[in-house]
């Protein structure tokens, strides 16, 4: 089983809650049947090169890196199946710039725009939770 590693990388936090929800992290874990990597892209191609027989990942990951557009996949990786959903917790999704970056009004423009009618648009069609659906954390925009 492939998943990503949790301290490094949120897909590796959310397999090893579900995992864990479901009653299967101990065990295999304790079997050693668990292998990790800082980059969920990299477990994907594991499992297309046939090192390891399953893998947890996003699904709907809006990058060109998502498992379903990888380059060089033969056929042999195929979704088999969901988490199910009140396995983990609701996927974060977080924006934010640079205090002091080189662009700071165009980084507020671009934040700007992501929380608009049309940025929330588009992150949805891509699989990205909308704002308006996730609880407040009190955050500024700009």
């Amino acid at each position: 089983m492939g998943v990503a590693d949790p301290a490094q990388n949120s897909v590796g936090v959310y397999a090893v809650e579900s995992l864990k929800k479901l009653g299967v992290y101990d065990k295999l874990d304790k079997a050693k049947r668990i292998r990790s990597n800082w980059h969920a892209l990299t477990v994907v191609e594991w499992v297309c090169q046939g090192k390891i027989d399953a893998g947890i990942y996003y699904d709907n990951c809006p990058f060109t890196s998502g498992p379903t557009k990888l380059e060089g996949n033969t056929g042999n990786y195929h979704i088999v199946g969901e988490m199910p959903a009140d396995s983990y917790s609701r996927i974060q999704v977080q924006a934010g710039r640079l205090l002091e970056g080189p662009n700071e009004a165009g980084a507020g423009k671009f934040i700007t725009w992501l929380m608009s009618a049309e940025g929330q648009k588009l992150l949805n069609d891509k699989g990205v939770p909308s704002y308006d659906a996730a609880p407040s954390q009190g955050g500024k925009t700009g």
